[in-house]
């Protein structure tokens, strides 16, 4: 368990991170990791590097684990530029526990957030006054990327959640690629068109009773439910294994 110690008075960066950012300016992420790494981490995170990425429109942050114990933490340039400085803050070290866990413990489940992480996303919080939380939230940001929308034709638009709706943030047309295809093709077996970006902010509810009743159902309770939400257009979380 790593002690902490009061900030000094004198901490390296400490004005730098007190400093009010006019919106899309960020602070120096690399600066934020080394004062971190030292303040909270005990120095542990030598091996880890922070970098920005352009890519990543579907998640503010990611930790990847590499063989031979590094790790890359990605954050998000197009969702976080609509955030506070705080709100980076709060990202970067969010990432940065998951990292330590890995390089202390060999965690390598990301998407755990058990009592290790939450007791050093409390003990960071308390010190801090930041509000480090276990899942980001940024549901409206995400939104405004997701401009490529496919609609099915078939049955599972007329059921919820989806309504047959598929939006990402790349122009990729769901096919055999989609870990939900093969369960599409046989549950409903419609095909999707691309339509208009303006229809996302329609009310789906609305649209829902607009659809005509045309289909024909073998029972009068079928009901078609897939899940259409996997989006595979930001960057995976995997143990990348390097090969010479």
């Amino acid at each position: 368990m790593i002690s902490i110690e009061p900030i000094p008075r004198d901490a390296p960066f400490l004005g730098a991170l007190n400093l009010s950012f006019k919106k899309g300016e960020f602070p120096d992420i690399h600066e934020l990791f080394l004062y971190y790494n030292d303040l909270y981490f005990g120095g542990n995170l030598g091996s880890v590097i922070v970098r920005w990425s352009s890519r990543m429109k579907l998640c503010a942050g990611t930790c990847t684990y590499e063989i031979g114990g590094r790790c890359v933490i990605s954050l998000s340039e197009p969702l976080l530029k609509y955030r506070s400085v705080k709100e980076l803050k709060e990202t970067l070290l969010h990432e940065l526990i998951h990292a330590y866990l890995f390089v202390t413990n060999n965690c390598k489940d990301r998407s755990a957030h058990g009592p290790e992480f939450i007791f050093h996303m409390n003990r960071i919080n308390m010190k801090t006054g930041l509000n480090i939380t276990i899942y980001h939230s940024f549901i409206n940001e995400v939104n405004f990327y997701r401009t490529n929308i496919w609609r099915c034709n078939g049955p599972c638009r007329l059921e919820a959640p989806y309504y047959g709706f598929v939006k990402r943030s790349i122009n990729r047309t769901p096919g055999p690629n989609d870990s939900w295809w093969n369960l599409h093709l046989s549950k409903c077996g419609g095909k999707f068109t691309k339509i208009s970006d303006s229809d996302k902010t329609r009310n789906y509810s609305v649209i829902n009773k607009q659809i005509s009743n045309s289909y024909a159902y073998k029972e009068e309770t079928q009901k078609i439910s897939i899940d259409l939400s996997s989006d595979s257009d930001v960057e995976a979380i995997q143990i990348v294994e390097i090969s010479d």
